[in-house]
């Protein structure tokens, strides 16, 4: 018999979706399963705010009545919209080894891409950025990692053998942190800051918010805060976070921010939180962003405020600026591109902070965009060149201080 493909359309279907995956790993010491409930909540179209601008269907693969496979179909047209693209996207793909399997699983999210006006397709990916993506090429004996993907080994035989050529590298490095920096080490860096002037003001990073483990989340911060504090830094911030689904959710999350921050200023440390376009999401009528600003101790959680992904979200920076001027003790001064080129009027937001009593901000120059088989070394060098030109700006501006 052929590969019969099934829209999940019921609460028992879409248990099925989910549970594929756990049935496909269950024998497998390297796969770590998502969360069931965190699943049900991500694939819900009243729980998951991604679905004000994403649409999706998820499809399950029988072979002789036997389940052998399972995709998600997904356009996220906000997405598709700021980057002029016409993708759409393949998530949460699992199958078994069997070429008619693959096959037959990816030609329905073509098809359903198609319909709604899609020219090509990726994956896999997930509704955003926060949820888990790519697929694992090698390592296949290490353990999984909370913000990747976990699959079998043949998994991307199938993906080259259908004509799917990979579009980009996502490498993932093992680090071991000793209990001390070594001497050598220490030397060196005191020797190159003092030779160039520079100091650690502040540092982006975090410890996974796990609500089933808060005491050895707390002891893993405990030992980031040490190292930084250290190192002479001034601020942690956390470069994005999955704050839960519900506001229930956020409220814990942001209770436990508060306990954090408590504990950074122990280190000396002031903890803070770098917004991402995803921030500015309603979940149940509330804006993330303004309700995790509410629900944390402005002594504890301050804001560090990314104009850039402020306007990718479809928000208006000044606001923010003049409502939470309390709050964004840092800027973060971004451009889709090179500083002063583009929708961000960097005046109005210098002169605003200021004007709120604050004076630290960091610059960031990402690697411009281009197309997949573009050369990456060419890339890299007008990314440098970027950030040659993106300094001039603001040292020529009058009104940076």
């Amino acid at each position: 018999m052929g590969i019969t493909i099934k829209k999940v359309e019921t609460s028992k279907e879409l248990k099925k979706f989910i549970r594929f995956n756990y049935e496909m790993y269950k024998e497998n010491p390297f796969s770590v399963p998502d969360l069931y409930d965190d699943m049900l909540n991500t694939f819900s179209r009243d729980k998951n705010a991604a679905f004000e601008f994403c649409e999706a269907d998820y499809f399950l693969a029988y072979k002789d009545n036997k389940l052998v496979g399972r995709v998600a179909a997904i356009m996220n047209n906000r997405a598709n919209e700021t980057w002029n693209k016409k993708e759409v996207r393949f998530g949460w793909i699992d199958f078994m080894d069997d070429a008619e399997v693959s096959d037959a699983l990816l030609k329905t999210v073509e098809a359903w891409g198609k319909e709604r006006g899609a020219t090509e397709i990726v994956g896999p990916l997930g509704f955003t950025d926060f949820d888990a993506e790519g697929m694992l090429i090698e390592g296949f004996e290490q353990l999984s990692t909370m913000s990747t993907i976990y699959n079998f080994p043949y998994y991307p035989q199938h993906m080259e053998n259908l004509g799917y050529e990979k579009d980009a590298d996502w490498v993932e490095f093992k680090i071991y942190i000793p209990d001390a920096i070594p001497d050598k080490h220490k030397r060196i860096s005191e020797i190159i800051m003092r030779k160039y002037g520079l100091k650690i003001v502040s540092t982006h990073g975090g410890v996974a918010y796990n609500p089933a483990d808060l005491e050895g989340t707390m002891a893993k911060w405990r030992e980031l805060f040490a190292g930084l504090q250290t190192m002479g830094a001034k601020y942690c911030v956390i470069p994005g976070q999955d704050f839960g689904s519900t506001l229930a959710d956020i409220e814990a999350c942001c209770a436990f921010c508060n306990k954090v921050g408590e504990v950074a200023k122990e280190y000396g440390l002031k903890l803070g939180y770098h917004n991402h376009a995803g921030d500015f999401a309603k979940v149940e009528g509330e804006t993330i962003l303004d309700y995790v600003i509410k629900h944390t101790d402005a002594d504890k959680f301050l804001i560090e405020l990314d104009v850039c992904k402020t306007n990718m979200g479809d928000a208006d920076y000044m606001h923010y600026l003049k409502t939470y001027g309390d709050r964004i003790k840092i800027l973060h001064a971004k451009e889709d591109g090179v500083l002063g080129t583009g929708p961000i009027n960097f005046e109005q937001v210098f002169n605003q902070f200021y004007a709120n009593g604050y004076s630290d901000f960091v610059v960031e120059q990402e690697m411009p965009r281009g197309p997949k088989d573009e050369d990456k070394a060419a890339r890299l060098a007008t990314m440098w060149e970027g950030v040659a030109k993106s300094a001039a700006y603001l040292k020529n501006a009058e009104f940076v201080k």
